[in-house]
């Protein structure tokens, strides 16, 4: 009986290691379209859209120095 709740117990872990539950599962900022400006910490490192390293080369960040307005 206890070989078949380990394997159960075994089962259920990797499952959840899977499904992101366990041992990771971690979310980058800006591997998802609009993440860069959608206004939240999608990684939740503190840091949101444009100021998140992630967002650094999308183009919802990219600045222009072309703002010669003489």
């Amino acid at each position: 009986m206890k070989s078949k709740e380990l394997v159960l117990l075994l089962l259920a872990c990797l499952l959840l290691a899977g499904c992101g539950v366990i041992g990771g599962g971690a979310s980058v900022e800006g591997d998802e379209a609009g993440e860069c400006s959608d206004g939240v910490d999608n990684d939740q490192d503190g840091d949101t859209d444009c100021t998140d390293d992630g967002c650094g080369n999308a183009t919802d960040c990219a600045t222009s120095d072309d703002d010669d307005d003489d």
